[in-house]
């Protein structure tokens, strides 16, 4: 009983930090990794039903009780090398429209790409997927090709291979707007730089 009450107390505070970082219940929830990872799991794919059973994807959220646990599992599972998070996460990141953004908030822009390049080194096609995919939220395929930074630091891919493949997801993926440049329907709008850093990169 007492294991479980102290469960829930942290849970609850990763669930609703109210605008501070809870400090304590992480580092309880490393100190006890095992036990917490399913039940992070569990609390995400609880979220992204939730997300899913919205009548309007366009539309944020009006179901009370949002939850701010994604946010800080999608770091705990990088930092963790929990390779279970998997299916769960890209789930997350494959909802239509805004809800990746209502699941992980600006974990998207601060550990997406990290996390990518971490547990899909040795399935670039699938990575390479969601950048080409228009149905998946913008900012996630930006996140998705901004990743490729880190596997060729890692050493998991050459500079050259990078640049072959991002190059041809751009124009696979090219959307042209009225003024002949890409539209804002293409990850690589927001994304302007990668391929010339990593021409940098390579010398």
């Amino acid at each position: 009983m007492i294991r479980d009450a102290e469960t829930e107390r942290i849970l609850g505070r990763l669930r609703k930090h109210e605008g501070k970082l809870p400090e304590l219940e992480i580092t309880e929830a490393r100190r006890h990794r095992d036990w917490f990872v399913p039940l992070l799991l569990q609390e995400c794919q609880k979220e992204i039903d939730k997300l899913k059973q919205k009548p309007d994807p366009n539309k944020p959220s009006t179901v009370q009780g949002h939850s701010s646990l994604p946010f800080f599992a999608l770091f705990l599972f990088s930092e963790w090398e929990t390779k279970d998070s998997i299916p769960v996460i890209l789930k997350g990141m494959c909802l239509p429209c805004e809800g990746p953004y209502e699941l992980f908030g600006d974990g998207i822009h601060e550990q997406v790409s990290r996390y990518l390049a971490q547990f899909l080194s040795h399935d670039l096609d699938r990575l390479d997927s969601m950048i080409c995919d228009p149905k998946v939220n913008m900012y996630v395929r930006w996140a998705a090709s901004s990743s490729y930074p880190f596997l060729v630091r890692d050493e998991n891919i050459t500079v050259e291979e990078a640049i072959i493949r991002l190059e041809s997801h751009f124009h696979k993926t090219k959307v042209i707007g009225e003024d002949g440049r890409p539209g804002i329907g293409h990850c690589y709008e927001l994304s302007a730089g990668i391929i010339f850093n990593l021409h940098q990169l390579g010398g």
